[in-house]
């Protein structure tokens, strides 16, 4: 038993010098210390390595972790399950639409607007590689297969500063290291998703590999059915293999390929619109544990991402597949990059961690408008490289058992063909114990981002264009606070956790669309003729509950938050509400096991029933309250030529309306309710599980859009009732 101060004492005689004291724990590599070194060194500090392990059959009930607080979320893929997404399977990202301090973008679709921030401020890692495009199907469900991931962590606020080039949120994305004892898999199939899982030891204790798979028989069976006058081609996958090697006890290498891949193309009489978007990423890691005080790591990846749209209009008076006009834009980004991380254990309570990291950038924003008959074009597609080197260092102190903090800072230097940016990124987070139970804990990030992404579409889903910063359009800077209390209690079986906590964000240098209604027209030759720059800030509450029983699992999330931005170009200047600047974000989830039993040959079954209640505040949108007559543009003639302009642009020439101020008229409230039953069998070889899950189990209508047509305004929704059946097998 230790004593007092929570240390071992032990008396040894000088006749042990050939003895040895052996240390060890059941998750843990046993270590044998010399008796002569204990002689030597008092007191001895023994550091023991974790040794990783294979489970199954493990039932899960809350959404995430009980110990969680404001500004840390850890999950696991079968904790994301509580979040039932459309697709009937866990989706690590989707998930984080039910934490405080997230406002979702539009119906069902994977626009996440963290603590005020747009969504493409939130860095999302997986395997410490950041992914710029980790959506399917138009931001339906994420790109990441479930069953590749160990485990997620999102981080609203107390970035760590090894991970930069971000000025929202992050989302770090941890896969599994391979078995290297045995083989086992998984096979899923649902309408919507089909896929699988190997993972297999290559050579037993040293080598091992993991592959998953999944693509979408959906667009197929559209296809196949479809008896309308237009044509549709899609397709929708995702591969990702990953190689473990542990070269000795203390080396170990890791190589990873991850590809996403989505496309869409339809076509009829009048127009063809094309869409597609994914990432390549291959990267290759070392890893070294020099000693149990300290581990090092070195990774290179590259990342090839794209994204792209374009309309093609065809001529209505032709009977051939004349084109009228055919306008694009997009985005590509190669990005090639070399890390060095290093931690250190310096004393039980003193920690250090701290790295260096170069990337070379060449992104492609693209816009390219061509009007056909007289061949005119207005093309801009040029190649802009940056270079970056960034030097972050990270200290953790635990003072006592009541008071810890965390500081960190990363120094990055961003060159470019036309401009250069300086900046230091800070981080500061500490957790104040009150009692045992309850705690307050405080936080400060400056983060720097060095990219920008133009975000227009109603959905939430960024209009595809990506662009560094440069002297006309500046790194963004934000600047956020927090403070909050967690609590955790248990009562016999039974465990709960509370969070309250407020928090202030400005941002600066943000960028918008003045208006998306030009960017498939003919008016302008670049993009950036149609973007502003302003800034933002956001205020909010945020608050959550955990309740965790034998059987029952539910979690509880509100934010109450107000959100602003300010543009000179936008609303005359005038500060205007966020589109998703949603007062009340209410989101509640019930997990509970209805069976929990063995059958007489021993084996056991389980029933889990799954309810997700989401709630807020409408979201924001301009309108029209008023038409008028135009007056037509200079050389609007010039059709004389032969040049047939879209029947719309025609339109929009002569017939102008009168818009509200930016952002004022709020639709009405969102509210759904998601169901799902799971039954699970477990066999000695293989666990079987079915899952049927409803989306929007009351089908109701929550607004996309509103619009006027017919003289009357209409409602557009998109999401109605989704039932999805899944059938998996673990081997």
């Amino acid at each position: 038993m230790s004593n007092a101060e929570g240390n071992f004492e032990l008396t040894i005689s000088s006749s042990a010098d050939n003895l040895y004291l052996e240390v060890s724990h059941v998750i843990y590599q046993a270590q044998s210390i010399p008796i002569s070194t204990l002689q030597q060194t008092v007191p001895l500090s023994i550091y023991l390595i974790p040794r990783v392990y294979s489970i199954s059959d493990v039932t899960v009930c809350s959404s995430y972790s009980a110990s969680n607080k404001g500004n840390n979320y850890m999950y696991t893929p079968m904790e994301a399950s509580s979040s039932i997404s459309i697709i009937g399977e866990p989706d690590v990202v989707r998930h984080i639409s039910s934490m405080p301090g997230v406002s979702q973008g539009m119906e069902g679709t994977l626009g996440l607007f963290v603590r005020g921030g747009n969504t493409g401020n939130n860095r999302i890692e997986f395997n410490q590689v950041p992914i710029y495009s980790y959506t399917h199907l138009l931001g339906l469900f994420s790109a990441f297969a479930p069953d590749m991931i160990e485990k997620s962590t999102f981080k609203p606020g107390g970035i760590p500063a090894s991970s930069g080039n971000l000025s929202s949120s992050l989302l770090q994305i941890t896969p599994k290291l391979g078995t290297q004892q045995s083989f086992s898999g998984k096979l899923s199939l649902s309408p919507y998703m089909t896929g699988g899982y190997l993972s297999l030891p290559l050579k037993k204790d040293t080598l091992s590999v993991q592959v998953s798979g999944r693509t979408s028989f959906l667009p197929w069976v559209v296809n196949a059915v479809d008896d309308g006058e237009g044509e549709t081609k899609a397709h929708v996958v995702d591969i990702c293999s990953i190689i473990d090697w542990q070269l000795s006890d203390k080396h170990r290498m890791d190589a990873m390929f991850y590809l996403s891949s989505d496309y869409f193309d339809y076509k009829d009489s009048e127009i063809q619109t094309l869409q597609e978007w994914g990432s390549h990423i291959f990267k290759l890691g070392w890893h070294w544990q020099g000693s149990p005080r300290l581990n090092t790591s070195l990774y290179t990846y590259y990342n090839h991402t794209y994204a792209a749209q374009q309309e093609i209009s065809f001529d209505s008076y032709s009977e051939e597949d004349d084109k009228t006009s055919d306008l694009r834009i997009g985005t590509t980004l190669d990005e090639v990059a070399l890390h060095g991380l290093m931690h250190y254990q310096w004393t039980p309570r003193l920690a250090f961690k701290g790295g260096l990291e170069y990337r070379h950038q060449q992104f492609i924003p693209s816009t390219e408008k061509v009007l056909f008959k007289n061949q005119k074009q207005l093309n801009y597609t040029p190649k802009l490289a940056v270079n970056a080197i960034s030097l972050h260092a990270q200290m953790q102190y635990q003072i006592s058992k009541r008071y810890s903090f965390l500081l960190g800072t990363r120094l990055t230097h961003q060159s470019g063909e036309t401009s250069n940016h300086t900046n230091i990124d800070f981080h500061a987070l500490s957790d104040i114990y009150i009692t045992k139970q309850l705690g307050l804990e405080l936080s400060y990030d400056k983060m720097v981002q060095y990219f920008h992404v133009f975000e227009g579409l109603p959905t939430g889903w960024s209009f595809n264009i990506m662009t560094p910063a440069d002297a006309s359009y500046p790194e963004e800077i934000t600047h956020q606070l927090y403070t909050g209390l967690f609590l955790n209690k248990k009562w016999g079986e039974t465990s709960a956790n509370f969070t309250l906590g407020a928090y202030a964000k400005n941002m600066h240098h943000l960028v918008s669309y003045t208006s998306t209604v030009n960017l498939f027209g003919i008016n302008d030759a670049t993009w950036q003729d149609e973007v502003a720059l302003g800034k933002g800030s956001s205020r909010g509450l945020e608050c959550s509950a955990i309740l965790h029983h034998k059987r029952l699992g539910s979690t509880l999330a509100y934010t109450l938050s107000k959100t602003d931005r300010q543009f000179n170009e936008i609303n005359e200047g005038r500060t205007f509400p966020f589109k998703f600047d949603k007062r009340h974000i209410l989101n509640a989830q019930f997990k509970y096991k209805l069976v929990d039993a063995v059958n007489k040959k021993g084996y056991k079954k389980q029933h889990f029933l799954n309810t997700v209640v989401a709630y807020s505040t409408g979201h924001k949108a301009t309108l029209p309250i008023g038409t008028y007559q135009g007056i037509l543009p200079p050389y609007w003639d010039q059709r004389q030529n032969g040049v047939h302009f879209p029947d719309q642009v025609d339109a929009n020439a002569y017939h102008r309306q009168q818009m509200t101020d930016k952002n004022t008229f709020q639709l009405k409230d969102y509210f759904r309710v998601d169901a799902a039953y799971t039954m699970a069998k477990y066999r000695p070889k293989a666990t079987y599980e079915i899952s049927f899950s409803v989306f929007n189990i009351l089908n109701r209508k929550n607004p996309y859009l509103y619009f006027y047509a017919d003289d009357k305004w209409k409602q557009l929704s998109i999401a109605p009732v989704m039932p999805s059946l899944r059938w998996a097998v673990w081997f």
